[in-house]
């Protein structure tokens, strides 16, 4: 049986940064998916991604971090 993948294809954006918060600091997160005020981001330092809301400008709010893309994406397309 073939393992079904999240299709993220329709919500892939032109890469850009923004700033997300994580415990006491921020880091800049490379958004590359977005469906409606949600993103779906890589925390390159880390290793992970996240789903994140956008918050004004610059900033990503709440963002929920994964290991892994699928998990991210699959998170990702439920919340949006």
């Amino acid at each position: 049986m073939p393992l079904e993948y999240p299709n993220i294809a329709p919500c892939l954006v032109f890469p850009f940064e923004r700033n997300c918060p994580h415990e006491s600091g921020q880091y800049r997160a490379l958004v590359f998916a977005r469906r409606g005020s949600y993103v779906l981001y890589a925390d390159e330092s880390r290793r992970e991604f996240g789903v994140a809301k956008l918050e004004g400008e610059s900033h990503l709010g709440g963002p929920r971090q994964f290991r892994t893309l699928d998990r991210a994406a699959r998170e990702f397309l439920a919340c949006a």
